[in-house]
């Protein structure tokens, strides 16, 4: 039987990059029980050299207490505490500047911790600092991507989805929703099945990657906030074949929300929408839904809803973008108008999802 492995829990064996690297490889290639190592990855431009300025002048950091030190010009640890309910949770993280666009930021501590502690305390920040989202057609093509990085096969992956019934009737009674976990073999037809009486969003992947010789080269997860974490394998090849592939697909897709805002070329007004597709065409239950819980998120003028047709303004109030929203068919539509930033494009579509469900985002073209 393995035995527990206490780990330090302020990285105090970590005093530049190389000692990180080398601690980290040497952790996680041992057999034993241990927390895993999270990797959170956040979009910002902003040196985190600035960021004990930045979060001084900050006045939505109540109840938090931190503390910054710079091991190296691109790396800190940080201590980061918050009271909840009358206690303290405290923790140590890492942060990584190593990529001048992303910051990476590491802790072993539990879910629990990650969630209400270091994931609550960088969204905070928003604008200034941004999540990287997935949804279940691209969790699925990244895991390949991981896959073919370590030129290995992928083994027990598993899908943890979350559903939400469409609409109740007496006689769903039985039909509960909460969490479900989809294992690959079977995974697409169950999906496919399931998704016409529930709203699915994919909240986690589970997935090994061994070699030709069934050896296990790493043993990890994605969550669709950006949030990947190491069980097992070389730290290194973990931060450049997962870590650093979600930094690229985060360029990829906010590449993909970039400059869209409408523009105004010799009195002519050019719009560059995107969309959502889904497998369904919305009911009026749903319409009504995502008038309902979108106007909670967003500063929103809600001009049709119903028939089921359902066209809305809204605007970012964090962060200043505006869009005009349709939703008809099976398709919404949404439309950037004087001011459409990628991160704030992106955060929009992921509240739509975790509404309406995962579905295709793709460009529409404008004739």
């Amino acid at each position: 039987m393995s035995q527990i492995q206490v780990i330090p829990d302020s990285f105090s064996q970590i005093f530049n990059r190389f000692s990180m690297n080398m601690f980290f490889s040497k952790l996680y290639t041992i057999r034993s029980q241990k927390p895993s190592l999270k990797a959170i990855v956040f979009h910002s431009k902003i040196n985190p050299n600035d960021l004990e300025q930045i979060l001084s002048r900050h006045s939505g950091l109540e109840g938090f207490i931190f503390n910054i030190e710079k091991l190296e010009d691109t790396l800190f640890r940080i201590s980061l505490s918050r009271e909840i309910k009358g206690s303290y949770n405290h923790g140590i993280l890492l942060l990584d500047f190593n990529e001048s666009d992303s910051w990476v930021v590491y802790t072993n501590k539990g879910s629990y911790y990650v969630k209400h502690v270091v994931e609550s305390f960088f969204d905070k920040l928003y604008p200034l600092i941004s999540r990287i989202y997935f949804n279940i057609n691209q969790m699925k093509k990244f895991v390949n991507v991981i896959k073919d990085e370590y030129e290995g096969r992928s083994t027990f992956t598993s899908f943890t989805i979350h559903r939400v019934k469409k609409q109740w009737k007496l006689s769903d009674r039985q039909k509960k929703g909460g969490t479900l976990i989809l294992y690959e073999e079977n995974a697409d037809d169950e999906l496919k099945k399931i998704s016409k009486d529930y709203y699915l969003t994919i909240n986690r992947l589970n997935f090994n990657i061994v070699d030709s010789n069934d050896i296990l080269l790493l043993k990890s997860n994605i969550y669709r906030n950006g949030r990947c974490s190491l069980s097992y394998g070389d730290f290194n090849r973990f931060y450049y074949n997962v870590v650093l592939k979600i930094i690229e697909y985060g360029r990829e897709w906010r590449s993909f929300y970039a400059k869209r805002e409408r523009s105004v070329f010799e009195k002519d007004i050019f719009l560059n929408p995107f969309s959502i597709l889904y497998s369904n065409d919305f009911s009026i239950h749903e319409i009504k839904k995502l008038s309902k819980q979108i106007s909670n998120k967003y500063s929103c003028a809600i001009i049709h809803n119903g028939n089921p047709y359902f066209v809305a303004n809204l605007s970012d109030y964090e962060e200043g973008s505006s869009y005009g929203i349709t939703a008809i068919g099976d398709i919404i539509t949404i439309t950037p108008i004087t001011r459409g930033t990628d991160v704030a494009s992106w955060k929009l579509t992921e509240t739509i999802q975790q509404i309406l469900g995962d579905g295709i985002v793709r460009d529409v073209r404008m004739i």
